[in-house]
């Protein structure tokens, strides 16, 4: 029997979730995003083998994920996703995660995905920079990265032609670079893309 937290705001997938892990035989706490205090203290009381965070529900915010990864006890992480979810290269390369269960599995792959669940491995850091950036200015980054103008991905993103920009500067700013090409350059030697 393993332990297991599922946090999300999607009624449906807590459930279903938890009737898979409960057939199973395992142990499984169920928890909300909005449940901030009780997700912060929940490794407290209740220590996990593993922990699911759905990062399609509302209030999914990263920093949920760092006091699981920062225990003295580390569980292992997964994250439940759609295969087509681009971002999955950068939970990886930000916080070593590389289990993922999708959505779109029917019951037996969710629980042979279950099955080959693979322990957490200590890898080597990235810099300290590279973490500061968040998951839009990554997905900003992989179209810069892919010769697209500020425009073009201000139309593909539905924001402003601004709100790119300014992205982009705060990531020249953060990794301390000066212009594009030396960013692309950078998030390619660094493995981001």
């Amino acid at each position: 029997m393993k332990n297991y937290i599922v946090i999300s705001n999607n009624t449906i997938h807590l459930e279903w979730i938890n009737e898979i892990l409960s057939i199973q035989g395992h142990k499984c706490l169920t928890l909300r995003y909005e449940d901030r205090e009780e997700l912060e203290n929940s490794g407290k009381t209740f220590t996990p083998d593993f922990v699911i965070f759905d990062i399609f529900s509302s209030n999914f915010d990263e920093e949920c994920i760092r006091p699981f990864l920062n225990g003295e006890q580390q569980s292992t992480i997964m994250l439940l996703t759609s295969k087509s979810n681009p971002f999955q290269k950068y939970y990886f390369k930000k916080f070593n995660i590389i289990n993922f269960l999708y959505i779109e599995n029917d019951v037996h792959s969710f629980t042979e995905a279950l099955k080959g669940v693979k322990p957490r491995k200590r890898m080597k850091p990235w810099a300290k920079s590279v973490l500061l950036l968040t998951v839009r200015e990554y997905e900003i980054l992989r179209h810069i990265a892919g010769g697209k103008t500020s425009k073009e991905i201000a139309i593909q993103l539905q924001i402003s032609k601004n709100t790119v920009d300014t992205h982009r500067n705060k990531m020249l700013q953060k990794l301390n670079l000066s212009n594009s090409t030396a960013l692309v350059n950078y998030a390619i030697k660094s493995g981001l893309i």
